[in-house]
């Protein structure tokens, strides 16, 4: 999904040039008076882009060298997948296990990690989330890919942000929410979240990166959720090492964190950390964000779409 606005005379007008170059599936977002007539705001999906599952900079020659390799039985193509995404001996050889037990790959994964693709349909005005993760995570653009979603179901939301350390941080949030007709709130103390129990509407909260491992950080996070009362999601870039996803991922559930957001899956050819993050931490999956461009909406999770996730790339 993308944004666009076209400006024109009259609104007439407007919606006529959104149907004829956007196409006749495009949702008028918004629209607005100006100088020279009115602009409109409408989002559209282009049909010839497709959701990238795999680095496109990877040499054509390596995928078919590798493909060539792969034996067809279902565990000889399981310690494949397993050995390229870097995926612990230990789950390694639980899936071996269940292969036996069970033929259904999506059954096999369900006793790997777990996975919640309802939880957008179940926030309401009195929820509240807080998004944490290490610097860089892809936090703020997962708070505006959800703003989103939540506007086009008509949702009321608020979005607020405590990430006043990185230069910018409020500031990018701000011009996210902008291009919906919101604005982000800059919350400067803690004192401040006790007065979001107030707001009616579903608040999203961007935090800061965190070193969960450092004490300060933690007790910080801790106390964030605790004055605000809110939901921890965890978001976690997808190209970590297997082993930092899981010390990590272990190390926020301590927080209460109800899932995890993977994202910068665009760059990342290597899918352990989904694994090994879930499965270590018995954490569900939440969603996957291919991209930064925040009109690209998340991919809710499905064990047939990580299955095919692990394959694109062996």
């Amino acid at each position: 999904m993308r944004i666009k606005t076209v400006a024109a005379p009259n609104i007439k007008t407007a919606l006529k040039v959104v149907r004829s170059t956007l196409g006749d599936d495009a949702v008028i977002l918004s629209n607005r008076k100006v100088d020279s007539g009115v602009e409109v705001m409408a989002s559209y999906t282009p049909k010839q882009i497709k959701p990238v599952i795999a680095n496109r900079l990877a040499p054509k020659s390596e995928f078919k060298t590798k493909a060539v390799k792969v034996n067809p039985s279902t565990k000889h193509l399981i310690t494949y997948i397993c050995r390229h995404h870097r995926i612990p001996f230990a789950i390694h050889n639980r899936w071996l296990e269940l292969v036996d037990s069970n033929n259904k790959v999506s059954q096999q994964l369900s006793n790997l990690i777990s996975i919640n693709d309802v939880w957008m349909q179940q926030l309401s005005t009195q929820d509240s989330l807080v998004f944490v993760g290490p610097p860089g995570a892809g936090k703020t653009a997962a708070v505006a890919k959800l703003a989103i979603s939540m506007y086009l179901r008509k949702l009321p939301i608020q979005v607020l942000s405590m990430d006043v350390i990185k230069a910018g941080g409020f500031q990018q949030l701000q011009e996210y929410m902008t291009c919906l007709g919101h604005s982000a709130i800059s919350l400067d103390s803690l004192e401040d979240l006790n007065e979001l129990s107030e707001i009616d509407k579903l608040k999203l909260i961007d935090m800061p990166g965190l070193n969960i491992f450092d004490a300060d950080d933690f007790k910080f996070a801790q106390t964030v959720i605790n004055h605000s009362s809110a939901i921890p999601i965890l978001v976690l870039p997808a190209n970590l090492d297997s082993m930092a996803a899981a010390e990590l991922s272990r190390e926020y559930a301590k927080l209460g964190v109800g899932g995890i957001i993977f994202s910068q899956l665009d760059t990342t050819r290597r899918y352990g950390s989904v694994i090994t993050a879930s499965s270590s931490s018995q954490l569900p999956l939440l969603g996957f964000n291919h991209s930064p461009m925040i009109a690209e909406q998340m991919q809710l999770p499905s064990y047939k779409y990580i299955y095919t996730l692990l394959k694109a790339v062996c």
